[in-house]
């Protein structure tokens, strides 16, 4: 299986690249390496999806850039899912901090013991859904191509046309499933989230 780091944000509201935003000040783990790391433990192999290749050529593993440019997650959802053509996806965003190995492990068996013939399993917390920490199969690439076609480019249009398995959180028993969705947007979020900036 393989596991897909999605780094397009522009993170306007931060001022900086959010994937590098420190999670251990003494080792200088970021999000992202915390992420690469949690991700190479669990998958057959781990990418990076960006549209620009040259920001992560440090991060030791493949880099994917956009197959349909300046198209947000979901082109980058997209791209992930085009390049591993025989494989299901987890696919995370590199702003989750406190993103959790048992979360992701939950959403891939509740995924892989659905009878029906999903698109995605995603993770709804908060009066929303978490599609940037979750599970896509390759019956949504032609579904999430279409949308990009179209210029519908909100990753929620995709959730609504599409059998997505919706996993709440009593589904997770005692994994703090909305800890692990959590992702840092603003310096207010950085700050609450205990970590520092650069």
């Amino acid at each position: 299986m393989i596991g897909a780091i999605m780094t397009g944000g522009a993170s306007r509201r931060m001022g900086f690249n959010k994937a590098f935003i420190e999670t251990d000040k003494a080792t200088g783990e970021t999000i992202l390496s915390r992420t690469v790391s949690i991700f190479q433990d669990l998958f057959d192999e781990t990418v990076i999806v960006t549209a620009d290749a040259s920001i992560y050529s440090k991060a030791g593993v493949p880099v994917l850039t956009d197959i349909y440019p300046d198209c947000g997650s979901l082109g980058g959802i997209f791209t992930a899912l085009k390049n591993f053509p025989d494989s299901p996806l987890f696919i995370a965003a590199c702003d989750m901090p406190h993103i959790d190995p048992t979360a992701i492990e939950a959403i891939i068996t509740k995924a892989r013991s659905s009878t029906d013939a999903i698109d995605a399993a995603v993770p709804y917390t908060d009066s929303r859904y978490h599609p940037l920490h979750a599970y896509y199969t390759q019956n949504a690439t032609d579904k999430i191509e279409q949308l990009l076609k179209k210029r519908e480019l909100r990753v929620q249009g995709f959730i609504d046309s599409a059998m997505v398995l919706k996993l709440v959180e009593a589904d997770f028993g005692t994994i703090d499933i909305a800890r692990s969705v959590a992702n840092i947007n603003t310096p207010e979020e950085l700050e609450n989230a205990g970590l520092t900036d650069r």
